[in-house]
């Protein structure tokens, strides 16, 4: 780590943030990435509704199922895992991660954070993660039905978007 990394670093740690220099910054954000569309599309099968998503189990699965499909395909095609949560995700039970994620899409962290704002606000990079994770998938091999459904929502929304309002 250089004198220019450490400073940063120590700045993150001082306002008591976690922080550290990673050395594959591809793989860290493809890793970071590899949920973020299927969110997307679970929260647009729930209306667009974070804390409604909290009460869409069907879609909360969804997510799940595609988030490991994806992890899954990252690794099949050597891309290394740089989350240690992520690789967490593969062997918690699905009740467990579904009562979380319900518990986490109904707070007001999740609404206050913009959840939804995020999701539909940034339709465009949401259509562009998706693409890239199914070119992944596809090298992969694996089966992805899930993040087939999740992404169809994405596919939706970016479309929805480019054509603007309506106005009767």
């Amino acid at each position: 780590m250089d004198s220019f990394q450490a400073l940063h670093v120590r700045l993150f740690r001082t306002a008591g943030l976690s922080a550290r220099v990673v050395k594959n910054v591809d793989a860290c954000q493809k890793t970071h990435a590899a949920g973020l569309p299927a969110f997307a599309g679970a929260d647009q099968m729930a209306g667009g509704n974070v804390r409604q998503l909290a009460h869409t189990p069907e879609a909360l699965k969804l997510y799940l199922d595609a988030f490991r499909e994806a992890v899954r395909a990252l690794r099949a095609v050597g891309i290394p895992l740089r989350l240690s949560a992520t690789r967490l995700l593969q062997w918690i039970l699905e009740p467990i991660l579904v009562f979380d994620l319900r518990r986490f899409c109904d707070s007001r962290l999740a609404v206050m954070g913009g959840m939804d704002r995020v999701v539909s606000g940034f339709a465009d990079e949401m259509k562009e993660l998706a693409d890239e994770l199914r070119a992944i998938l596809r090298q992969s091999g694996l089966p992805s039905p899930a993040s087939d459904v999740l992404f169809a929502q994405v596919d939706a929304q970016f479309q929805a978007c480019k054509a603007g309002p309506h106005r009767d």
